[in-house]
């Protein structure tokens, strides 16, 4: 299949049966793959897997399990942060969710790997590659909850009435955050908030709030990890 490094902080102990039915210690552990397997590879060995799953869903959601290599839950399985998390739709399809709030059409994921269910995270799928040095086109990534504090070199799920971007709706951006202050011991001096694309394609260009329209901008959550693409 190709080299692998074990995910840290992933290592769980745990027991299996053996073949007579004795429970024997064992580690499991997350790994990573070096380079992405092929999608035929891929496919061919999930194909039993995804078939089982589409058993029980709606035709519309099999295009999002092939690429989803989490288990979007039943509504009779929800606990709300308990064991799942938010999967929103932020295409642009979807129009405008007003700060991301839970809706009835909501999605629930099951994260598979060592995870603190809390209701600071959420997943979206990133679509585009304005962010491609950091987050692969069409990236299924983990954000949480912005709190407030600083945010300089982050990157963050953004919203503002003046953003107006192909891959996302409602004026939705990810990007790196960075401000400029008049007086950098002042942390509400705020002159300028820069967004920046972190990607390989240099069409790409930085949205420039000034202090004005910076007000209006709310930073929805901060980006943690690609779970997936």
């Amino acid at each position: 299949m190709g080299d692998v490094k074990p995910n840290e902080n992933t290592f769980k102990e745990t027991t299996i049966k053996n073949d007579k039915g004795k429970d024997i210690p064992v580690v499991k552990v997350i790994l990573s793959m070096s380079i992405p397997v092929e999608d035929s590879i891929f496919n061919y060995l999930t194909e039993d897997r995804i078939d089982d799953i589409k058993s029980n869903v709606e035709v519309d959601d099999i295009k999002e399990i092939e690429t989803l290599p989490y288990r979007i839950l039943k509504e009779d399985e929800i606990k709300a942060f308990e064991n799942s998390i938010p999967l929103y739709n932020i295409c642009p399809a979807a129009g405008k969710i007003s700060d991301l709030q839970i809706h009835d059409d909501t999605k629930w994921i099951e994260w598979s790997g060592p995870f603190r269910y809390s209701k600071e995270y959420f997943v979206c799928q990133i679509i585009g590659e304005s962010m491609n040095k950091r987050i692969p086109n069409y990236s299924y990534c983990l954000f949480k909850r912005d709190s407030g504090g600083t945010r300089n070199g982050e990157i963050v799920l953004a919203q503002h009435r003046d953003i107006q971007e192909t891959e996302f709706g409602a004026g939705y951006t990810v990007k790196s955050y960075n401000s400029i202050k008049s007086s950098p011991d002042k942390e509400d001096r705020n002159e300028f908030v820069i967004l920046k694309p972190l990607s390989y394609d240099t069409s790409f260009e930085e949205i420039v709030l000034s202090k004005e329209d910076s007000t209006e901008l709310e930073i929805i959550g901060i980006f943690v990890k690609v779970l997936s693409y």
